[in-house]
């Protein structure tokens, strides 16, 4: 936050400047998004450091074990999408997504039982939308992005 005039300075990935960084790398310190992120043992690492490291890696002859886990649960996302409308969103990393749709949710509450004509249509694409995206994400796809070469690192 600038002290000067009470903005927020929004991290922006160092490899894509248009997208909000989704982490830190623990190596550099550098802010990267989705598409970037390699995530090994819960830590986050940009593309240019894990090339580093495997690099050191393979000219030690040290040999590599990494073990890739799937990112998002399509079910948990889906049920966190029916209990609380765009928490699914949320969960995958959708900040906007998620946000424009808790919105709508909330808009709606005062209007209830009117709002329930547009809710219940709200309500099935957000939890339909936030499976779909948890599985976009499992098979190194970032919703909503074309796919990128960083992301051959996860497990289909």
């Amino acid at each position: 936050m600038s002290a000067a005039d009470g903005t927020v300075s929004i991290p922006r990935c160092y490899v894509h400047p248009d997208f909000m960084a989704g982490g830190f790398c623990v190596s550099c310190g550098r802010p990267i998004c989705p598409d970037c992120i390699i995530e090994i043992g819960g830590k986050y690492r940009c593309v240019a450091c894990m090339t580093q490291i495997t690099e050191v890696a393979q000219s030690a002859q040290i040999p590599q074990t990494v073990i890739v886990q799937k990112r998002k649960n399509p079910v948990a996302a889906a049920l966190l999408s029916l209990f609380i409308v765009g928490a699914g969103q949320l969960y995958n990393g959708q900040i906007w997504q998620g946000l424009v749709f808790l919105g709508i949710g909330i808009i709606s509450i005062p209007l209830f039982p009117y709002s329930l004509v547009w809710m219940l249509p709200v309500s099935l694409f957000s939890i339909l939308n936030a499976s779909a995206a948890a599985k976009e994400i499992n098979s190194g796809e970032f919703p909503g992005r074309p796919s990128s070469k960083h992301t051959a690192q996860f497990k289909k």
